[in-house]
């Protein structure tokens, strides 16, 4: 899983949900979940999904005081929790998993559930929560 590209689609998932979406960010966020297990993609589609990002939400850029709804995750975060790691880890993979089989059915659009998979990436929630989306998602009809 490249983190980088991780990283910042919790950023943008924070954006967009609290901004609304631009007609790029399903594809964008398509193409890096589909991408997020390939190193060669990592900065070309980081470099995207934080430009879609900053489009959404430009003040972010320079704003002197960060709410952190738009920030990047912290991967530590995501290594010292070893109890939610391999759930978020899954998390991740059914995202990513459900992607692909839109891309490959030609859906242009993306389900609220993936972006709720990216932002619950960013959080410390019950392992409930996790599993009850990572089943969501597997039975998700494309």
């Amino acid at each position: 899983m490249n983190e980088k590209i991780i990283s910042a689609l919790v950023g943008l998932a924070g954006a967009s949900g609290s901004n609304g979406k631009t007609p790029n960010t399903d594809s964008i966020v398509m193409n890096a979940l589909i991408s997020c297990y390939s190193e060669d993609a990592e900065n070309t589609v980081a470099d995207a999904i934080i430009n879609e990002k900053y489009t959404i939400s430009p003040n972010c850029r320079t704003c002197p005081a960060p709410c952190g709804n738009t920030s990047d995750y912290d991967m530590e975060k995501f290594h010292k929790n070893k109890e939610l790691k391999a759930l978020k880890e899954e998390l991740i993979q059914e995202a990513s998993a459900l992607a692909g089989r839109l891309r490959d059915s030609g859906a242009k659009e993306l389900p609220d559930d993936i972006y709720r998979a990216i932002a619950y990436f960013g959080y410390e929630l019950s392992a409930d929560s996790y599993k009850d989306l990572i089943g969501k998602l597997r039975q998700m009809e494309v």
